[in-house]
C-alpha cells in the first residue's frame, strides 16, 4: 500500500452554511486522515494522506466518505495539479533558481506551461514529474499517480463547464490533433 497526499475542494449547495458543522460527521465517516479547511463560507476543502492500493482508489474512497455526509456538495477541484516554480522547487527539494535553470536548459523537452501572464508560469504537476522521470531522476511515484488523476479530473470538470457549442469544440479539437 502507498500513501497518497491530495486535497479535495467542494462547493456546498447551501453557500451560507457554516462548513464547520460537518467536521465531526466527516471524521466519523472515515475522513479521520484529513485536515479540514473551512476558511471560506460555502466551500470546504479536505487535505488527505490516505493509504490505498492506488491513487484512484484513495481519491474515490475519500469522495465517497465526504458525499456520505454532504451528498449535495459539488467536487470542483482536486489537487495537486497546477503548480508554479515555487511548488515544483519544494516538491523536487531544490531552489527556484534550480528549477528555472532546468527549464531553460531543457527548453526543447520541458513541458509547455499551461499559462503565462508574463509574471508567472504554471504547469500540470503530472507533466513536470513525467518529464523529470524521463531525464533519469527518481520521483515520488505516488505523487505522480495522484497528480495524473487530479489533472484528468480537473480537465474533465473544465470541459464540462464549457459552452456546449459543438462547432467550437470540434474546431478546437481539430487544432489540437
Amino acid at each position: 500500500m502507498n500513501e497518497y497526499d491530495f486535497a479535495l475542494h467542494f462547493k456546498l449547495a447551501d453557500h451560507k452554511a457554516d462548513p464547520s458543522i460537518y467536521e465531526d460527521r466527516l471524521f466519523e465517516a472515515g475522513c479521520d486522515d484529513a485536515l479540514l479547511g473551512i476558511g471560506q463560507s460555502g466551500y470546504i476543502g479536505l487535505e488527505f494522506i490516505r493509504s490505498s492500493n492506488s491513487a484512484i482508489e484513495a481519491v474515490c474512497s475519500a469522495i465517497e466518505n465526504v458525499k456520505s455526509v454532504i451528498p449535495d456538495a459539488e467536487l470542483y477541484y482536486i489537487s495537486p495539479d497546477v503548480v508554479g516554480i515555487p511548488e515544483i522547487a519544494t516538491i523536487m527539494n531544490c531552489t527556484r533558481q534550480n528549477i528555472l535553470k532546468l527549464k531553460n536548459s531543457h527548453i526543447d523537452t520541458f513541458p509547455f506551461p499551461i499559462n503565462s501572464d508574463g509574471k508567472s508560469l504554471n504547469w500540470h504537476l503530472a507533466e513536470v514529474l513525467k518529464w523529470y522521470q524521463s531525464t533519469g531522476k527518481n520521483i515520488d511515484t505516488a505523487l505522480l499517480e495522484v497528480s495524473e488523476f487530479a489533472m484528468q479530473f480537473n480537465l474533465e470538470k473544465q470541459n464540462q463547464n464549457l459552452n456546449g457549442d459543438r462547432n467550437l469544440k470540434e474546431k478546437a479539437r481539430a487544432l489540437v490533433c
